[in-house]
């Protein structure tokens, strides 16, 4: 089974900004370093991308475990609700114009996120086993390379294989991406035009890779049928040419 819940792109962010205090000393050290590394990154001269894609492991690794806690709180139920309430926390960037279209790219990601986690959450509710399965499936806390290896030799179908890691890929970088965006506001860090626009650039490729391969696999919507629905709906283009007058197009490209 191919679980939703590994592609729950905000929940190490909510993990620290609304559960902190209800987790375990090992576990909040291992927030608190992940959290310390991005920072330290957002302000080095390093690219954003090179840096973003050597923290993956580290994401990674930190988001098998967050999905365990929720799981084994039986908190299921409210990744939806943590998605709504962290929806508006990033909008303080909006008042510096260099970062305006991370914003709308990183909020354009968690409703795709919401419209998975809300398709997860209902399957869940319709089979409670499934729960223990999908615990079952974490119980290793398998890593990131693990997990590469484990897709490529257990699809069959490359192209499939390949896009559950891209989808996966894209979705841990769009947990970076909101990360350093709660960086950003509560340490009060200013950024250099260059750092804003690599910002921009990976969570909108992130943020429409993500959306695009969901459809694809069509993990959105089903048909009462069983049957996946592929086509994108009418909300989604809308977002993609919203994005796309906003000239992000050009600007993810560079």
């Amino acid at each position: 089974m191919l679980s939703p819940a590994l592609n729950y792109d905000f929940i190490c962010y909510p993990l620290k900004t609304q559960y902190f205090n209800r987790l375990d000393i090992s576990l909040r050290s291992e927030i608190e370093k992940l959290f310390s590394d991005i920072e330290q990154g957002l302000v080095s001269t390093q690219d954003t991308k090179t840096f973003a894609l050597s923290q993956i492991r580290n994401l990674f690794n930190l988001k098998i475990k967050a999905i365990k806690w929720f799981l084994e709180g039986n908190n299921v139920g409210a990744l939806s609700k943590t998605i709504e309430d962290c929806y508006n926390d990033f909008d303080g960037l909006i008042d510096n114009s260099k970062l305006i279209f991370f914003v709308e790219n990183l909020k354009f990601a968690l409703r795709s996120n919401k419209r998975l986690i809300d398709s997860f959450v209902e399957q869940v509710e319709a089979n409670p086993i499934n729960i223990e399965i999908e615990l079952k499936a974490l119980s290793l806390e398998i890593t990131y390379d693990q997990f590469i290896t484990s897709i490529a030799l257990g699809v069959p179908d490359e192209e499939t294989a390949q896009k559950i890691i891209d989808l996966v890929g894209a979705s841990l970088l769009i947990e970076f991406s909101a990360i350093s965006a709660g960086i950003l506001i509560e340490k009060k860090i200013e950024i250099s035009e260059n750092k804003a626009m690599q910002l921009t650039s990976l969570i909108g490729n992130a943020a429409q890779e993500y959306s695009a391969v969901c459809y694809e696999l069509g993990m959105f919507k089903r048909h009462k049928s069983g049957q996946s629905v592929l086509q994108f709906d009418n909300t989604y283009v809308e977002e993609q040419q919203y994005l796309a007058d906003l000239g992000l197009d050009e600007l993810v490209e560079s």
